[in-house]
């Protein structure tokens, strides 16, 4: 498998062999870098067999795990206790509210005594639960970088209805058919070996999950930075399961940080190039060069694709590309808006609290229109305001390019219709503010303004909330 650390290391160093100390021109650097690479299956399958192998040592851990054998003081009635300890018998003796008198007699109606319960909830059982959560990330990253090589029909045509119509994928499938329809990708044995281990894979993380075992042991979770017990180093299927994760997972929080990094070098490079390719930079390209942290920084710079005029900008401490785009009559502006993409090598549970309180804040309190989370992993498989952007495909140019023509397509519209007719979803719930109109069903957004003798409608937000 060609590991997406492995690449994006490899670009982040070519770029900075381009680049060098000092900042340079943008065209001496974008031209001779590679922008894909194609998917190993055979490096993959091998890394699966071992993720497999691992799995199988937890499992038969679960059959067999350690246990601890704990012991509590209780107070029972005399006839359910069995034979007592010495220091049981002193207790008893010594309490003098458990004895009664009966028949004339002092006999104890209560005992001391001790109960022993065997626990498995300790901190080797608890290190294997952690493992099981790492592996079953671990899978979900190997099936977000498979699954845009197994191309859906939703994912091909980028929504999740299917409708009928002239610019329905139907029409388009129909008029494309020869001698049947099919834009999936044809698989062989390697790809068909790599695609079912790792969804076996996945299956068995996921039943692992729901074990007693796990339930008991995975909270509170453990460090990443796991102490090295006896146990764990002594017992031949703990030892195993510990050092697959100090080569694989001890520096993961670190790690990602790295690999986001890496990732939006990639991204903002991608990005550039695709400018550069469609020969809308400047005459004086803006430059780039390397701060801390190995992050890519590029300098501001604008760029005019009449009517429009864009400005670029990025902010590198939040790993986000800004894009402002405005619409002008000469030198007036008749309309402009601001959007920025988020761009983080990873989207899943864990960060998608993360990612939402940016864009959050980006959309309430910076006044984005809209705000694009561009991704190499889509674990969740989220559609809207989510763009798939690995390397693993060629068609990244095209994502880009139709990226920069959805912020630029104006509409001749009747302006007395659109006032209370949403171009983009047909409801009718509008609400203006005085310059902008947005729809209350989609929350589409889009500006009505005269140029050039014409009414002219541009859409400032296509996608759903």
């Amino acid at each position: 498998m060609t590991d997406s650390k492995d690449f994006l290391i490899s670009f982040t160093q070519r770029l900075k062999e381009q680049i060098g100390k000092e900042p340079i021109g943008l065209y001496d650097v974008l031209s001779s870098l590679p922008y894909s690479a194609k998917y190993q299956y055979d490096d993959a399958y091998l890394k699966l067999e071992e993720m497999k192998e691992v799995l199988d040592k937890i499992l038969a851990i679960l059959y067999h795990p350690h246990i601890i054998v704990k012991t509590n003081e209780i107070v029972l009635r005399s006839e359910l206790s069995g034979k007592l300890s010495h220091e049981s018998f002193q207790e008893t003796m010594l309490d003098a509210k458990l004895w009664k008198e009966k028949s004339g007699e002092m006999v104890p109606e209560y005992v001391h005594s001790v109960e022993t319960i065997d626990s498995i909830h300790t901190y080797e059982n608890r290190f294997i639960a952690l493992l099981i959560d790492e592996m079953d990330e671990a899978i979900d990253r190997v099936l977000a970088e498979l699954n845009p090589l197994m191309e859906s029909i939703e994912e091909h045509y980028q929504h999740k209805e299917m409708s009928f119509g002239k610019y329905s994928p139907f029409h388009d499938m129909r008029k494309n058919r020869y001698p049947y329809s099919s834009f999936f990708l044809q698989a062989d044995d390697t790809k068909d070996k790599v695609y079912n281990l790792a969804r076996r894979i996945k299956r068995k993380t996921k039943n692992m999950k729901g074990t007693e075992f796990y339930k008991i042991n995975c909270k509170p979770k453990l460090s990443k930075n796991v102490i090295p017990t006896n146990i764990l180093i002594h017992d031949k299927l703990y030892s195993f399961c510990y050092r697959y994760h100090v080569e694989h997972f001890r520096k993961a929080e670190q790690e990602n940080r790295k690999r986001e990094i890496l990732y939006y070098n990639y991204f903002l490079t991608s990005f550039v190039n695709c400018i550069r390719k469609l020969n809308l930079l400047p005459d004086d390209p803006s430059l780039l060069s390397f701060g801390r942290e190995g992050i890519l920084e590029l300098y501001p710079f604008a760029f005019d694709q009449f009517p429009f005029e864009f400005h670029i900008k990025a902010d590198p401490e939040n790993l986000i590309l800004k894009i402002q785009v405005q619409v002008k009559d000469n030198e007036r502006v008749l309309s402009e808006t601001n959007d920025a993409i988020i761009i983080r090598e990873l989207y899943n549970e864990e960060n998608k609290k993360l990612i939402q309180t940016l864009r959050d804040h980006l959309i309430l309190e910076e006044h984005y229109d809209t705000v694009l989370l561009a991704t190499m992993n889509n674990i969740l498989r989220e559609v809207d305001h989510v763009m798939t952007f690995t390397y693993y495909k060629e068609d990244t140019e095209v994502l880009l390019g139709d990226l920069l023509t959805s912020m630029t397509i104006l509409f001749e519209g009747n302006k007395e219709l659109y006032t209370g007719f949403c171009p983009i979803c047909g409801h009718n719930h509008i609400r203006y503010d005085g310059s902008l109109y947005q729809c209350g069903d989609c929350q589409g957004t889009y500006h009505m303004f005269d140029f050039e003798e014409k009414n002219l409608l541009w859409i400032r937000s296509y996608r759903k909330e």
